[in-house]
């Protein structure tokens, strides 16, 4: 039996004309051979039986449906519409070319076809199994479900839907890279799913409990409650950002943008992990990203910046060219130039006041930036591909498919003589040097040419790029006219323009090259492939590539910006993008150009980093991240250690000569020197946090104390055990000495008296290899070859829960960030890991070092730059890469993607909840909240159960009930209309609420702890509830808590705990006006982050 069925399962559905029946018969007997079951419908279709909905139950029932083509079943309405129903339902489809056809339907162009015309049918069936067989468990998933759903749907058989663990299996099945998958699932598969989990949660909502306590409303209003957080909505929210998440990772390598969005949505739902580390995924990839651009209807084939930076040109195969605005948020510059034909290239004039326009037709077409008309029409080319201006604007250089080059006089809109003849098997790209003295094309047959402007005259050699069938796409001169950089085949070549000849060896990018562009000071190239950016930094011996990926499609086109701080691209997916190349990556690396590093550190103020070399030491500027050279050399073997003293002007520098070298910091001159006397090395350094004290710890397995102001031994050496120390730290107060030795234990020693504090620690199964104290001085952190991080209670010496044990390599390097929350640490692979203290989980996925043996980590003071140091790179990395501030996360996001969403996007992934901009409620920071109390009313009414208090001159009002809980909600006629929102609080639940025609029904909900002292005092009930009225300015306390209300603005209420009317921390705030409702959190520092938004409430109903 073939993996590919199993007994009693249909494993082929053949769709095929009657007229082929002979080989179809024998295609059917070589698959049954072959173990898998084939459907034929003169074979299957039992006597008297309704022969469509047996097809119809055929088709559902396969693997995959098997479509014989040939003219006849092309032609036939029968197999379309079989087909149609297969691709429909999602089945996997196998062509079968029996018979030669001039057309095929779009449904088939693109599948691999069996050649059943060039085979015979047996090796035809063998193809057709081992494709039906691909991926069986999941094909099988696929067919059971289609299946399931067809049934639910079809009103005479109604099958049942999913619930409990069926649900979460076909759930975990849609969630499961279904996009890179055959078959993949269909709109009825994500129908019969949203049908499953909108009757889970019609079945819960009955089962909720609505009510916290009722409040009675004057006026005729029913009962109302507060409805309970429900652990179910939290477990529902759980599992969908859980399966948003898998989805963005699935999405990540093919589009960066629905990855990034998805992974928003998946932090919205519920703060996972999952989610969590979605978002980490995403943020390099989309750091560099300022602007995507997408009204251009077709493929964008050329982009050009004007002379003064302020717009962008885009052209595309919509026949259209688009001018963009690029200050602040980029946009269109006016309605779209219309062209005469597919748009090939466009190119600026240097006054930026002319644009050209290169054309398939052949045509070159000038307009007037300024008023937006076309000025001339230049023709002569067959099909023009490219353009260049000369530097004074009024000659124009462009190259053609016909294989020639003309030169046009701007002004007088004419040919400047006859054309040049390129020779290069269709001109594809033309570029004039910087002094107008030449001119260099390149075609389909590889072959770069350059010919001199006066004379029309081919100079030198021809140039091959490589292989006479590789095409060269693009070319370019750097800005001192004498090295020409060529792109095509797989490389871009650099060639000296004098000699002809390669300079340097070539760029190899990773997907070929079909583009390239120089920025404006030389130093930098960017590259284009199938879809991804390559920007590469020629000031490097070995250049290597910076990526930026984003772009779904083939990218055409790269232009820098005049300043070259920006680069331009357009592609096949219709977009232009703007992307930010002069700001470092999230995870920077500067290399040291061979001179391997050994240990990092980083300057007090966080400005310096020093880091340690072969036989010197290298400092560089953290800002600017550049070397400040001259290197500080002196030792005569291995730096092994550094480390700056707290004022910042000294650094100490440790080496395998056994010296310790004291530098001036500003004049990198010595200050000092002194000669350990530790058997020959000094393999780690630390000085105290009053920059008094240096420790030193060598392989006689002895640590030193140095007074750094006289640079004397203090004290005699320190055994530091039965192995020498690998790491040393001091304790924030400078009163502890910590040491990691390769004797499997860390010691702690007395600073003041050189005595070791109790006994040695242990726990580590092999060598410790680095320690660190927390910033507050209570946990130490320790690392080593069992590959294990480990926390210990400084106090008590006792471990603090278990190992942190994801490494796969010896653990070299710890370090805690300024507020002690986070714990990185390195590893010989090269991973890095952030952990949080409190709970020991990881955070995100590791980062990956440029090289493998990490040998040291260091924060910046302010924590927003990790530096590292590992084989030849010292690599900054930003904080935005760990941190836990989703919100930050989702701005950082949003602010570079600077899309939402589309509607069928959410459709396909969120399609029981109600549409909303993914991105707007993140496109700005939340403001902090000022020292001074945040409510100072006019008037505070104090509201005891059973009183409201109705917003002045609005229907808003706010009922008190029993159970000391409060909600609010726009009245009509003494109801709350269905379909609108309230906001209601206990004190120790905030919860957004939504009328319907049972009662309310909750949206989302937060539990918190709110202090009870400060709250109104609770008078007595009175006979009968009182109603106040709320004017802007006012606020109502909620009796024997500290919950108030208040108007600070016209129609809306803003409910919260308050003492003495301040906000209190960690608890949140609710909002309601006449279109939304907000649940935003309070943080410690009265910082505000939205938790919660819905948008939508009474506008429209009342």
């Amino acid at each position: 039996m073939s993996d590919s069925a199993t007994p009693g399962e249909l494993g082929a559905f053949i769709s095929y004309s009657r007229r082929d029946e002979g080989f179809v018969a024998e295609l059917k007997a070589e698959l049954e051979a072959n173990g898998l079951t084939a459907w034929k419908d003169e074979d299957n279709i039992p006597p008297g039986a309704p022969w469509r909905v047996e097809l119809g139950s055929a088709i559902e029932a396969a693997l995959a449906l098997v479509f014989v083509i040939s003219p006849d079943s092309i032609a036939s309405d029968e197999c379309r519409k079989e087909l149609e129903r297969a691709l429909e339902l999602g089945k996997r489809i196998i062509p079968v070319l029996w018979r030669p056809v001039e057309a095929l339907p779009e449904s088939l162009r693109h599948v691999q076809h069996v050649r059943a015309d060039r085979l015979d049918v047996t090796a035809a069936a063998a193809a057709i199994v081992r494709a039906v067989g691909d991926d069986p468990e999941w094909t099988r998933a696929h067919t059971y479900w289609t299946a399931r759903a067809v049934r639910w749907e079809d009103p005479e058989r109604r099958g049942s839907l999913p619930a409990g663990h069926d649900l979460r299996d076909l759930q975990d099945w849609l969630a499961k890279d279904a996009e890179n998958r055959e078959p993949r699932p269909a709109a009825v598969h994500q129908r019969f799913a949203a049908a499953a989990r909108r009757r889970r949660r019609r079945i819960r909502r009955g089962a909720v409990a609505l009510a916290t306590g009722v409040v009675a409303v004057a006026g005729g209003l029913t009962a109302w409650g507060l409805v309970n957080q429900s652990d179910a909505i939290v477990a529902e929210n759980t599992a969908a950002s859980r399966a948003l998440a898998r989805q963005s990772s699935a999405a990540l390598s093919r589009d960066v943008d629905l990855s990034a969005l998805l992974a928003v949505e998946a932090s919205r739902k519920q703060p996972t992990d999952e989610a969590r580390d979605a978002l980490h995924a995403v943020l390099p990839l989309v750091a560099p990203m300022r602007h995507a651009l997408t009204l251009h209807t077709a493929p964008v084939t050329s982009v050009a910046y004007s002379p003064d930076g302020k717009l962008i040109a885009s052209g595309g195969e919509d026949s259209t060219v688009r001018l963009w605005s690029v200050a602040g948020r980029q946009r269109p510059a006016g309605q779209p130039l219309r062209a005469g034909a597919i748009v090939h290239d466009v190119a600026f004039s240097p006054r930026g006041d002319v644009l050209a326009v290169a054309e398939r037709n052949g045509n070159i077409s000038l307009w007037q930036v300024a008023g937006r008309e076309q000025i001339g029409l230049l023709r002569g080319h067959r099909g023009a591909m490219s353009l260049a201006f000369s530097s004074d604007g009024d000659m124009l250089v462009s190259a053609g498919v016909d294989d020639t080059i003309r030169l046009w006089d701007v002004p007088g809109r004419r040919a400047l003589g006859e054309p040049i003849q390129a020779k290069v098997g269709g001109a594809l790209d033309v570029a004039l040097s910087p002094d107008d003295q030449m001119i260099a094309t390149s075609g389909l047959d590889g072959k770069i040419r350059i010919f001199d402007v006066a004379t029309r005259k081919a100079v030198g050699k021809d140039m091959q790029q490589g292989a006479k069938d590789d095409g060269v796409f693009a070319l370019a001169f750097t800005r001192d006219g004498l090295t020409l950089l060529t792109a095509g085949g797989s490389a871009v070549r650099r060639w000296d323009v004098d000699s002809h000849r390669p300079a340097g060896d070539p760029l190899v990018p990773e997907d070929g090259v079909s583009e390239l562009a120089v920025s404006p000071d030389g130093r930098t190239i960017a590259t284009a492939s199938d879809h991804t950016i390559s920007v590469w930094d020629l000031g490097d011996e070995n250049p290597t590539a910076r990526l930026l990926p984003g772009h779904t499609d083939a990218v055409n086109d790269v232009t820098f910006s005049p300043d070259g701080a920006l680069l331009a691209s357009g592609a096949d997916d219709r977009s232009v993008r703007v992307w930010d190349v002069s700001t470092p990556s999230l995870d920077q690396a500067l290399t040291a150009k061979g001179d391997p590093v050994h240990a990092v550190a980083v300057s007090a103020d966080g400005k310096l980093i020093a880091s340690a070399h072969d036989k010197s030491v290298r400092l560089w500027d953290a800002a600017r991240r550049v070397e400040i050279k001259p290197a500080l050399k002196g030792h005569s073997e291995k730096v092994s250690t550094v480390a700056f003293t707290p004022d910042g002007r000294t650094l100490l520098s440790g080496g395998l000569d056994g010296l310790i070298g004291l530098w001036s910091v500003a004049d990198h001159t010595v200050t000092g020197a002194i000669a350990c006397d530790c058997s020959g090395a000094v393999t780690m350094l630390a000085v105290n946090p009053a920059g008094t004290i240096a420790a030193s710890g060598g392989i006689d397995n002895k640590v030193r104390f140095w007074n750094l102001r006289t640079q004397k031994l203090i004290g005699r050496p320190i055994v530091a055990g039965d192995d020498f120390p690998w790491g040393l730290a001091f304790s924030p107060d400078g009163k502890t000495l910590a040491g990691a030795s390769l004797d499997h234990t860390v010691r702690l020693w007395d600073v003041a008296s050189h005595k070791l504090l109790g006994s040695p620690i242990r726990g580590h199964a092999n060598e410790v290899r680095t320690v660190a104290f927390s910033p507050d001085g209570r946990l130490l952190a320790t690392g080593g070859r069992d590959q294990s991080v480990r926390l210990w209670d400084v106090a008590t010496r006792r471990q603090i829960g278990a190992p942190m044990t994801r490494h796969r390599s010896i653990v070299a390097s710890v370090a805690f960030t300024p507020d002690g929350r986070t714990l990185a640490s390195a590893a010989q692979d090269g991973s890095i890991r952030l952990w949080d203290v409190a709970t020991h989980a990881p955070i995100g996925e590791p980062l990956t070092a440029q090289s493998s043996n990490v040998a040291g980590l260091a924060f910046s003071p302010d924590g927003k730059l990790l530096v590292s140091g590992a084989g030849d790179t010292v690599q900054f990395w930003n904080s935005i890469l760990w941190t836990r501030d989703l919100s930050a996360m989702r701005r950082f996001v949003c602010e570079r993607i600077g899309r939402n969403l589309t509607h069928d996007e959410w459709d396909n992934t969120l399609p029981d909840d109600a549409y909303r901009a993914t991105c707007a409620l993140d496109s700005q920071a939340p403001k902090p909240v000022t020292t001074r109390p945040v409510i100072a009313p006019k008037r505070t009414f104090v509201l005891a159960p059973g009183d409201s208090a109705k917003v002045a001159d609005s229907n808003l009002t706010c009922s008190a009930g029993g159970d000391r809980a409060v909600v609010c909600g726009f009245e009509a006629e003494g109801n709350y209309p269905e379909g609108s929102l309230a906001i209601g609080m206990t004190p120790d639940k905030a919860i957004v609420v939504e009328s319907t025609d049972n009662g309310l029904r909750m949206r989302h909900g937060n539990s918190f702890s709110s202090p009870r002292s400060g709250a109104a005092r609770p008078r007595q009930r009175t006979q009968s509830p009182k109603t106040f009225t709320l004017h802007t300015g006012d606020a109502a306390a909620v009796a024997g808590t500290a919950i108030q209300c208040a108007v600070r603005a016209a129609g809306s209420i803003r409910c919260g705990a308050y003492l003495r009317g301040t906000e209190v921390p960690l608890t949140p705030l609710l909002t309601l006006d006449r279109a939304r409702a907000k649940i935003i959190g309070v943080g410690p520092d009265g910082e505000h982050k939205e938790l919660y938004h819905r948008d939508h409430g009474v506008d429209g109903l009342l």
